[in-house]
């Protein structure tokens, strides 16, 4: 519509523009809200896309959900089938049909006892039952036999499918095979079986030993075949043998001496005559043992039994041996409780045989020992009544013959009778030796040991052996400071111990040659030396100064080899020690010591046996 705004008034004009603003703002309000719609149809829109691609999402995951589950039942180790309740197969993953063998479209429809063969069906039925009867899974274990797999063990865990009537209309059932599992318990049953079977012969081996051991160990035992049957008695409770025997010897043509048996009657033995020989199956142990059989009768070199003798049937043979010498042999007969011998009986026998031979070993042993011991003692007895001969009987004349031959010699000047003398005194000398070695031996030296001067000791040790030096042209020469501590000892038997050590110097020291004695502090003790210019001391008969009887070198006197002995008694009866340095062809020094009588009290001192 054309309007001539020219021809229009003021106030026309003005409402005109009115409606024309009015009519613009209504067009722009139907504008916007087209806008919104459409915005809001476009947010909607893509919210229906998101979900739906959530819708998708999900079922792909369920999808795939889906297929692992089927992976897993189908290839799961354990095998799952659905039974209805007349037992017949449902469903079955792969596993199941793996174990029976067959393939999983021919098993669906066929009762499972058709499929496989259950040791006793009725517990499978059993099972069903129970799982019905709870309503909620059971668990049992079957044995069953399939054609793959062959014999199974397996446990059985069925849960009930219920439908909307709460009733029962089939079972999930899971078969695990734990076949691996129970023949690891049965082995673990049977090993721990023999742990105890082999604990309960280890502890009657023990007790067999023990009381062998004890038979021959008996302070007073009894006779030889005593103890011959104790090992018989022994070892037939070990193997638990109706019969056994013990036998010694071997030879074919003598009868077994001792024959030692258990398990047969004293009346029975006299009415079967003499003992066995070495000969046929008896014989074959002492070659071949042990020797195991399950009827002895049926052995290649059986030879019979004779009149009287009671029924033996399984037999065991062993020889008892110690260092590869036989001492004799076990045979046994009539396993209790069994058709044989088995392999630990032959064991433990063998075990007990050989304590038996080194117990009998022992045994032999110690009575050589106390033969040997007995010897001895005898011998010492013998050697105590001579000394006790010796000291009675001699010494009173020797001293006799001492002092006619002073009183002699002292008037007329015969030198016969100064020899006489000096000969009676040399015997009566090795007399008091003799005497002494036997003391010392028999552990019975007494010492009274008391403070004394180890000056005046040398000194008068040195003045007593000055006229057998100057007859032999020594020089003897002392060293003794005043000043030295006292030393704690017997004076009488240190003079004793000098004199023989100073009589061995001058028996080897050439004339011309030297001859010293020294004695010197040292800390809780003082030092004594007696050296000499001899020819020394070789090495190999360093260790055997000592020893009584032992005489080395030649020697210039007569003597018995006793003077060091003693002075090693002596000197260790009173806490001393005594030792010798030589070197050959520069001589020899014999040292010992005395405790210092300041340190130590004075005290009686008993030697028991010098080491």
């Amino acid at each position: 519509m054309s309007v001539n705004l020219e021809q229009m008034s003021k106030e026309e004009l003005v409402a005109a523009l009115e409606s024309l603003s009015e009519s613009t703002r209504e067009r722009e309000r139907t504008l916007e809200e087209k806008a919104r719609l459409v915005h809001e149809l476009q947010v909607h829109q893509i919210e229906l896309e998101l979900q739906n691609r959530a819708l998708r999402e999900a079922q792909a995951e369920i999808e795939a959900s889906r297929n692992r589950y089927a992976d897993l039942y189908d290839f799961a180790p354990v095998a799952y089938c659905t039974l209805d309740t007349k037992g017949c197969v449902r469903e079955v993953n792969l596993t199941g049909a793996t174990m029976v063998g067959r393939d999983r479209a021919h098993i669906i429809g066929l009762p499972f006892l058709a499929l496989v063969r259950v040791q006793d069906p009725s517990l499978f039925w059993a099972h069903l039952r129970r799982c019905s009867d709870v309503g909620a899974p059971v668990v049992s274990e079957l044995h069953l036999s399939t054609a793959r797999h062959g014999e199974l063990d397996v446990q059985v865990v069925s849960a009930p499918v219920l439908d909307a009537a709460g009733a029962v209309v089939a079972f999930r059932t899971a078969f695990t095979d734990i076949t691996e599992r129970k023949r690891a318990a049965a082995e673990r049953d049977r090993a721990h079986a023999s742990e105890q079977r082999l604990r309960a012969r280890l502890e009657a081996l023990d007790r067999a030993g023990m009381a062998v051991s004890a038979a021959l160990a008996a302070p007073s035992p009894g006779s030889t075949r005593a103890v011959l049957q104790v090992i018989v008695d022994q070892t037939r409770a070990l193997a638990d043998a109706e019969y056994a025997a013990l036998g010694v010897g071997d030879d074919p043509e003598r009868p077994f001496e001792p024959w030692v048996y258990s398990g047969i009657i004293e009346e029975d033995a006299a009415k079967m005559g003499r003992h066995p020989r070495s000969i046929g199956t008896l014989a074959s142990v002492i070659c071949n043992s042990p020797v195991r059989l399950t009827d002895l009768r049926e052995h290649p070199n059986f030879r019979g039994f004779p009149d009287h003798h009671p029924t033996m049937t399984s037999f065991l043979g062993v020889s008892i041996c110690y260092a590869g010498e036989r001492i004799g042999t076990l045979y046994l007969t009539n396993k209790r409780g069994a058709e044989a011998f088995d392999v630990e009986d032959e064991r433990s026998v063998e075990m007990l045989a050989d304590r038996v031979a080194a117990s009998m070993e022992v045994a032999r042993l110690r009575a050589a020992e106390a033969r040997l011991f007995e010897e001895a003692r005898s011998a010492l007895r013998a050697r105590d009544a001579m000394l006790a001969v010796v000291t009675h009987d001699l010494r009173t004349p020797l001293a006799t013959i001492v002092l006619g031959a002073a009183l002699l010699a002292r008037g007329g000047g015969d030198k016969r009778a100064e020899t006489i003398r000096r000969t009676a005194e040399r015997m009566s000398r090795l007399v008091d030796d003799l005497l002494s070695a036997a003391t010392i031996e028999a552990g019975r030296l007494m010492a009274e040991a008391r403070p004394h001067s180890a000056a005046a000791l040398v000194q008068e040790a040195v003045e007593a052996m000055a006229p057998l030096a100057a007859e032999r042209a020594l020089r003897l020469t002392s060293s003794a400071p005043a000043e030295l501590p006292e030393v704690l000892c017997d004076p009488d038997r240190i003079l004793q111990v000098l004199s023989n050590l100073l009589g061995n110097a001058a028996k080897f020291t050439p004339s011309g040659g030297e001859i010293r004695v020294d004695a010197i502090a040292a800390e809780g003790h003082v030092r004594f030396a007696v050296s000499d210019s001899g020819p020394g001391i070789r090495e190999e008969h360093m260790e055997h100064l000592f020893e009584p009887y032992w005489r080395g070198q030649p020697m210039r006197s007569p003597g018995v080899g006793l003077g060091l002995y003693i002075a090693k008694g002596i000197v260790e009866a009173l806490h001393g020690r005594i030792w010798v340095e030589s070197e050959p062809g520069k001589g020899t020094t014999f040292f010992f010591t005395l405790p210092d009588a300041t340190a130590r009290p004075a005290r009686s001192i008993e030697q028991v046996r010098p080491p």
